[in-house]
């Protein structure tokens, strides 16, 4: 006679009940052979209960369809399913190919008094389950609300200590990532090293990825998207952060039918979990990279026919749309006899060519001569009023609220450095028995919360910090531009042109015939303090002021030219 024994094992219940695959096969392969099986064929599996499509069971139940078996032998109901249903499921195809099935710590009875045990076995192997996910759960958040790690996150540049659950600097992963915030700083203004160009560097130099390919027979590369991934990780300006998502479930969708498949859930603000790292990158290092990255469109615009000088600043301010709006060049047919003619359009993404999954956008195209025009004569306006901009300027204040700033952040930190000695004379004191498991909970729990209030105040310094430098560049920058091109505006190259507009123009949103034009530099543009926006109104062609007078107008009634007026956002 032929049994077939199924084995299961998972981390959890070999840990809580030593069902390791050793013990669950030595004691299958002895009932095996009391019920007097010559042969034995063994299919193992190490996938969670939960699911159905596992590869060991799979393959078990394919060799019982071929026929030839006489037993189904597993070690106990649970190691067969951790989910009532799918474990009446693997029952019924067992029993119709007419397959013995026996179980090593339950007894299997063909009757209805049997098969109701049988059902109770596998509603509470179910339970089971649920509960040791919901303590597995307890325990990772009660521990990271200690300020303790609960994996390994990771992450480049640091290694991981399982004894103490902790993060330390891995100083040559360190350096390198130190060594890519660097480069895409040090790109000039109008100049962009993103992840690509940074990856290709890496490469160059021969620095070995995170991580190598699967097919170990290729050599290992730095690709874009892990260049990013690394840009973009907060954890190195000193905090990680967990339980940031419900992963539950998510390893083993690779053995679930596309219907059972599980994703990962953004879990509320609140029930993250801040752990303090070492600090690799400071925090105003990285959120200027932040910032180069997220203008990166605006930097480096791609490849086109035509010259857009609004290229990646052009907003489709259409209801529920707030897409970018690119350049677009349309032919059509003249009246002389075989002769085109091209017109400069700017076209919402969302229209053409459309978004997938975004519904197209009704939006008008933009004549772009009109709409550069506009936005041109706004930003030489700007740059021939310089005595007002001086005075804006002078009233400010920037260095003296930078220097109060940096005063009131070297004092939280220096708080924060005593938190986290107190918490480590807490557990200190737990782990020698001084401090009882309660209060010790307690205490880091106060520590916790007040480590966060002190992190968020710290945060807020840091980005008016990060702010009023910024500004402070940004006015530099100003400066440098009125005094290079005021004079000459006429006579500016295309480059040039949309060097100036960068440097002064955050956002151009068309609404309609309205069109709103966003400066750059907070509270340096005349007209008030604050960001200070343009607003024009487009009427038949041209700008007009809503409801407003026309100054010039063609023989046939439409505008020559725009009346304008300076709105303070």
């Amino acid at each position: 006679m032929l049994a077939v024994i199924y084995l299961r094992v998972s981390t959890e219940d070999q840990a809580r009940e030593g069902y390791s695959l050793e013990v669950q096969e030595e004691r299958c392969r002895r009932r095996a052979s009391e019920l007097g099986c010559k042969r034995v064929e063994v299919f193992c599996d190490d996938v969670t209960g939960e699911i159905l499509n596992r590869p060991a069971l799979t393959l078990i139940l394919e060799r019982i369809q071929q026929g030839g078996v006489d037993y189904f032998i597993c070690f106990d109901p649970d190691r067969l399913a951790r989910k009532l249903m799918n474990q009446l499921v693997i029952t019924e195809k067992i029993e119709q190919a007419r397959v013995k099935i026996d179980f090593i710590n339950f007894e299997w009875r063909d009757t209805p008094d049997g098969r109701l045990f049988y059902q109770l076995r596998g509603s509470i192997a179910e339970f089971e389950k649920a509960k040791i996910l919901m303590r597995t759960s307890d325990g990772k958040k009660k521990k990271a609300e200690k300020g303790m790690l609960t994996h390994s996150p990771g992450i480049y540049g640091y290694g991981y200590d399982k004894e103490t659950d902790t993060l330390w600097v891995n100083q040559e992963e360190a350096r390198v990532v130190c060594m890519m915030y660097s480069w895409v700083l040090e790109a000039g203004r109008g100049q962009y090293v993103g992840p690509y160009e940074v990856a290709r560097r890496l490469n160059d130099m021969q620095i070995s990825p995170p991580r190598g390919p699967r097919d170990k027979s290729k050599e290992a590369y730095w690709h874009r998207g892990t260049v990013r991934r690394i840009l973009t990780n907060e954890t190195y300006t000193g905090t990680l952060y967990l339980r940031v998502e419900d992963s539950t479930g998510v390893k083993n969708n690779r053995y679930r039918a596309p219907e059972e498949k599980v994703s990962r859930k953004k879990r509320p603000r609140e029930e993250w979990c801040a752990v303090q790292v070492p600090l690799i990158v400071e925090r105003q290092i990285w959120e200027e990279v932040q910032y180069r990255l997220r203008d990166a469109r605006r930097i480096k615009p791609g490849m086109s026919i035509e010259q857009y000088l609004l290229s990646g600043l052009v907003r489709c301010g259409a209801p529920e749309c707030g897409h970018t709006m690119h350049g677009n060049r349309i032919s059509r047919r003249s009246r002389v006899k075989d002769s085109i003619k091209y017109y400069r359009y700017y076209v919402c993404t969302a229209k053409s060519p459309g978004i997938t999954g975004v519904e197209r956008c009704r939006s008008s195209s933009v004549p772009a001569d009109r709409l550069e025009k506009i936005v041109w004569d706004k930003v030489s306006g700007w740059l021939t009023n310089p005595q007002v901009l001086a005075m804006e300027l002078k009233e400010q204040g920037v260095g003296e609220n930078l220097k109060l700033l940096e005063e009131e952040i070297v004092g939280v930190r220096q708080q924060l450095d005593a938190a986290s000695e107190e918490r480590a004379r807490i557990i200190r004191g737990y782990q020698k028995g001084i401090i009882p498991e309660d209060e010790g909970d307690k205490i880091l729990i106060e520590i916790k919360e007040r480590v966060e209030r002190m992190e968020k105040r710290l945060a807020e310094l840091i980005e008016e910090s990060h702010r009023q430098q910024l500004l402070e560049e940004e006015q530099l920058a100003f400066r440098e531009a009125v005094d290079e091109f005021a004079g000459r505006l006429q006579e500016l190259t295309f480059e040039e042109k949309r060097h100036v507009v960068r440097l002064l123009v955050d956002k151009v949103i068309v609404e309609g015939r309205n069109v709103v034009i966003r400066g750059r530099i907070p509270g340096v543009l005349p007209g008030g303090s604050g960001l200070n926006n343009s607003e024009k109104v487009l009427d038949n062609g041209n700008f007009t002021l809503r409801g407003g007078p026309v100054d010039h107008r063609h023989t046939n009634g439409r505008d020559m030219d725009a009346i304008q007026r300076v709105v303070v956002g």
